[in-house]
């Protein structure tokens, strides 16, 4: 009789259990788990200079071919759509994240690191938080606008050239994260700046 009574009880409690299993919710520290927001960083690497003709002064000469740099900057915007429409949330808004002042002399094909001409009011990067639990990150977007200036001493006044790029989410991880876009002055000069995006923890 006593024994009947333990296998009884034994088949109810291991159904119990077998119940109580089965209504748990998920381990959310498992890693096969969908991760309810990203984190990523967008770093300037480098200004190339693609073209320069500084002719102002010496148009026959090959000091026409290099400029006097004086001001780099980025602003980045970004945003994520989780409705219908174009624009959602804001993440950043004309965010400065890359502020470069000096005095350097650049020609074709030469290149700017920020390292190495350390005087900036920013770092050069900006790291951002999406939402992939509500909103679609394909759907996200990311938007820089490049600022450049050449002075041209002894001269009226200086050559400033602008350029922009929106990146749409599915493409932050194309090319290995790898990015350019350019800025450009009106027949002056035409920079290539390279940026990178990366998932960042």
């Amino acid at each position: 009789m006593w024994t009947k009574r333990l296998v009884l009880c034994g088949l109810v409690s291991g159904f119990l259990i077998v119940l109580i299993l089965l209504g748990c919710d998920e381990d959310p520290t498992r890693p096969d788990l969908e991760p309810q927001q990203l984190t990523v960083r967008v770093t300037v690497v480098y200004f190339r200079c693609d073209f320069a003709d500084d002719g102002w002064a010496f148009p026959d000469f090959e000091t026409d071919r290099f400029l006097e740099m004086t001001r780099f900057k980025i602003w980045i915007s970004a945003y994520e759509q989780c409705d219908s429409v174009q624009y959602g949330d804001t993440l950043a808004q004309d965010s400065l994240v890359y502020n470069w002042a000096g005095d350097y002399t650049m020609a074709d094909r030469n290149r700017l690191y920020l390292e190495k001409y350390f005087f900036t009011e920013r770092p050069n990067f900006i790291e951002l938080t999406f939402d992939t639990a509500s909103c679609d990150l394909d759907h996200a977007s990311l938007v820089l606008v490049g600022f450049a200036r050449e002075t041209d001493y002894g001269s009226s006044g200086d050559e400033t050239g602008w350029g922009q790029q929106e990146l749409a989410g599915e493409l932050f991880f194309v090319n290995n994260g790898w990015h350019n876009f350019h800025i450009a002055s009106s027949g002056d000069f035409d920079f290539y700046c390279a940026f990178f995006i990366e998932k960042w923890e």
